[in-house]
């Protein structure tokens, strides 16, 4: 039996260079590559600790107080010991608890008013319309002064009269909300 040896053809030169360089340029890029990612980690850690630390040692230093402010002041803890001291501790306040009958459609309900609504400049206007077509309000119908949101939005007396930039309440409420509650709740408390 007899056997036969081949050998491969030669490769081309060209071609074994171009491997042979690609190859070693691969190894040098692995070798560096922790080296690459030690710098650019220092460098982020750099860029994020400097500006704390500079803050620190130079304006922050300075701008310290030496004591520390207190949003309550002694008085009205002293008068409120009762209340704030564990030797008479008292039921905390749940807003759940409060009463269920409370008239939504009632302005005074929504704000606590600590002064009565007052008319800037004296005028023989109380209502108006007012249409806001991006929320799809189209004349509305406004009472200055008033207080009742089932009826009409209301304009809170004392503020920017209409023409001038001012707030009106009760846009959801009177338009969406107190529809979808009437049609739900009708036979309960409506």
């Amino acid at each position: 039996m007899t056997y036969v040896y081949l050998k491969q053809p030669p490769a081309d030169p060209v071609h074994l260079y171009r491997r042979l360089c690609w190859v070693s340029a691969w190894s040098k890029l692995k070798a560096l590559l922790p080296t690459i990612m030690i710098v650019v980690g220092a460098s982020l850690l750099i860029s994020v600790g400097y500006p704390i630390i500079s803050y620190e040692l130079t304006i922050g230093q300075r701008s310290r107080r030496q004591t520390i402010l207190k949003p309550v002041p002694e008085t009205s803890l002293a008068e409120n010991k009762g209340i704030l001291s564990p030797i008479n501790p008292q039921n905390p306040q749940v807003l759940a608890q409060t009463s269920t009958n409370t008239d939504f459609t009632r302005v005074t309900s929504w704000f606590n008013f600590s002064r009565p609504q007052t008319f800037l400049s004296p005028s023989n206007i109380t209502h108006y319309t007012v249409s806001i077509p991006r929320l799809r309000i189209k004349d509305a119908l406004v009472t200055i002064g008033g207080d009742d949101l089932s009826k009409s939005l209301i304009h809170y007396g004392g503020t920017a009269n209409p023409g001038e930039i001012g707030i009106l309440t009760g846009l959801c409420i009177n338009m969406w909300f107190m529809t979808i509650l009437k049609s739900l709740l009708t036979p309960l408390i409506f």
